[in-house]
């Protein structure tokens, strides 16, 4: 218990430094990559005076930043000044992925007739370097390449409430996204997928492209749940921990939900 504690601390410490002009986003985007890559598991617990003593910030800034991590699913309100990682669902796995497969459908569909060569071009180049991240187990860079090439997709939609639909319902899927990622063999079926949304986007073929895309969205959250079942066993060995309020750290690229529920 005590080890956890030390461990989270040591963590938060260990972090990038915090820029001092925008500190509860700052703030914000250590807890989330934290949460995100699971070192920080779910079931942990967040103090709020921990990570304010940590960052070496004001509790108050720490105090937006779980708020909005609140807001997104990411954690959820305890007793006190506290917050909980909250344990993905299968509820939750399938809520996304069928909302952003129609919503990503709409805007690839939307976005065809305006893609220009250059665009097509850079999509390839972004494979490519999502390719080179997957070659050498660099989850998080891949992950970062991969949102690039879906944010082109949302731009050329030129559809901005859809766009920003759409990007924060994948800031709240990166847990899912980073579990997906982790496996060698998910990397390459996700770039030849990708290659082939390629191939059609250059046949300008809007309705080929939106079903294309669906399509790896369904193919995506299929894998996911396969995943998550298989771990779900190993999962609830793992809460031994006394006080079951409490769970070790992950390591990264270790990647676990915990044990999964159906909501």
């Amino acid at each position: 218990m005590v080890s956890a504690r030390r461990s989270f601390v040591d963590l938060l410490k260990h972090s990038q430094p915090i820029e001092r002009r925008n500190l509860r986003d700052e703030v914000y985007r250590v807890l989330w990559r934290m949460i995100v890559h699971a070192e920080l598991a779910p079931g942990s617990k967040v103090a709020e005076e921990e990570v304010a003593s940590a960052l070496g910030v004001s509790r108050t800034p720490v105090r937006e930043a779980m708020h909005r991590l609140e807001f997104e699913g990411l954690l959820t309100a305890s007793p006190g000044q506290t917050s909980t990682v909250t344990t993905p669902t299968l509820e939750d796995l399938e809520e996304a992925y069928t909302v952003i497969a129609a919503l990503e459908g709409l805007a690839v569909r939307l976005a065809v007739p305006n893609l220009t060569d250059d665009d097509l071009r850079r999509m390839e180049e972004i494979i490519e370097a999502m390719a080179e991240h997957g070659r050498r187990g660099e989850i998080e860079e891949l992950t970062e390449v991969d949102t690039q090439f879906h944010r082109l997709l949302h731009e050329r939609a030129r559809n901005s409430r859809l766009q920003r639909i759409v990007s924060q319902l994948r800031r709240q899927m990166e847990r899912f996204e980073y579990a997906f990622f982790s496996s060698p063999s998910n990397v390459e079926a996700s770039l030849k997928r990708h290659r082939k949304l390629v191939r059609i986007l250059k046949r300008r073929d809007a309705m080929g492209a939106q079903r294309a895309l669906e399509r790896q969205w369904d193919l995506g959250r299929q894998t996911l749940r396969q995943m998550l079942g298989r771990q779900a066993e190993e999962a609830t060995k793992l809460e031994t921990d006394a006080n079951a309020g409490e769970k070790s750290l992950e390591t990264v690229g270790e990647f676990r939900f915990g044990k999964m529920t159906q909501g």
